[in-house]
């Protein structure tokens, strides 16, 4: 009798396959949520189920695989008690992790049956958060503001994720009217996982602020998206220069709409800060005098991608500050002692290095164009709408 050379693999090889199967569902970002509204989200992929419904055999392993079972989606009411399911299998390995994404709706797009909202929120959070200690990921989607006052509620007294690497959290609504939005964000924000996250590496934060002085995690990050923060609920100055000068691993840097509230007079900031291990920064809807001073605050000299999609203003002195020489030496985050030899590199661009140039909008003089181009000469992709350049 044929038999497949699948099916002849030991148990322990056949469930690697199985896992790694599983992780070619992942992208590689962190972030399953985006700032963009997506009507029509889509599905995410149920290979564990598919792997799970081959044959006996594989559904034997399959179950006895904990790492297929570890990532728990919250999108119907149907999704509640899958979940329980999946966590009896995933939690037969006292160290397997857990990835949590929670996705709710507002209630005027709400269907029963369909969606969750308010009335599933709280049976939501009874089935993970006992399990706390051992969630990797938790990304959290709200539409509502009562839900939102239940995610304060339950953040702020679940206790420490001595395990959790990546945290996101997304709020946005339609407030209708100022008074409803006055109402929404007057309470000042509440501290979450008691603080305590010692393994957090990216963070993702969509409409949503924390108690920047009392976050003391927000240090030894790999990614940050800061996105749709109002003037006032972004983070001072001194904490925005914290957090990426005691995160020299930082690699990934999103601003949509956000970034630090205030910047001061360049001889109050002191030098700017080296973050030499930046190599993708998305910029968005930010204006030109905050790009400006922001990027007067920072050396980038190794910046690979680079996005844009900035509102309808002349940014042609940003570009040009882009395009201009920077010195590297003497700046703070970096103490010359590991011997990277930053305090003999000549100024020069923080494009010198640039691959990959996406521009969904801007504006600027040819001249500032041409500048930048000729200011990017390792670049090998370059994607413009030119209908808004």
């Amino acid at each position: 009798m044929y038999s497949s050379a699948i099916s002849l693999l030991p148990v322990e090889l056949l469930s690697r396959v199985f896992v790694l199967a599983l992780q070619s569902d992942n992208p590689g970002d962190p972030f399953p949520l985006t700032a963009a509204q997506d009507p029509f989200p889509a599905p995410f992929p149920n290979t564990n189920l598919f792997l799970s419904h081959v044959s006996r055999r594989w559904r034997a392993v399959a179950l006895r695989t904990p790492p297929l079972w570890s990532l728990i989606h919250f999108r119907e009411p149907t999704h509640m008690a899958r979940a329980q399911v999946f966590l009896k299998r995933a939690l037969r390995s006292p160290h397997q992790t857990l990835d949590i994404l929670v996705e709710t709706v507002a209630v005027s797009d709400h269907v029963d049956g369909l969606t969750l909202c308010r009335a599933e929120f709280h049976p939501v959070f009874d089935i993970i958060t006992p399990h706390v200690a051992r969630w990797r990921s938790f990304s959290l989607k709200i539409r509502d503001n009562e839900c939102k006052a239940g995610a304060r509620a339950r953040l702020s007294s679940c206790g420490p994720a001595p395990a959790l690497e990546t945290l996101q959290l997304f709020h946005f609504e339609n407030f209708g009217c100022a008074q409803n939005l006055y109402l929404a964000t007057v309470r000042p924000p509440v501290m979450i996982f008691d603080g305590v996250l010692p393994a957090i590496k990216n963070v993702s934060l969509i409409g949503v602020n924390l108690p920047w002085a009392h976050t003391p995690f927000l240090r030894s990050l790999s990614t940050v998206q800061l996105a749709l923060h109002s003037e006032g609920v972004r983070p001072e100055w001194h904490h925005w220069s914290e957090m990426l000068s005691t995160s020299p691993a930082l690699e990934n840097l999103a601003l949509h709409y956000s970034g630090p509230r205030s910047i001061p007079p360049k001889h109050l900031r002191g030098s700017p800060i080296l973050l030499s291990a930046l190599a993708d920064l998305s910029l968005t809807d930010l204006d030109p005098d905050q790009l400006c001073a922001l990027f007067d605050t920072m050396i980038i000299p190794n910046l690979r991608r680079l996005t844009l999609d900035l509102p309808e203003q002349d940014f042609t002195a940003f570009v040009s500050l882009l395009a201009s020489p920077v010195q590297v030496s003497g700046s703070s985050g970096d103490d010359g002692e590991d011997g990277d030899g930053t305090d003999d590199v000549p100024p020069h661009t923080s494009l010198a290095h640039l691959e990959q140039l996406t521009v969904t909008s801007l504006d600027c003089t040819l001249k500032a164009w041409r500048a930048l181009l000729a200011a990017v000469p390792d670049l090998s992709l370059l994607d413009a709408n030119f209908n808004r350049l």
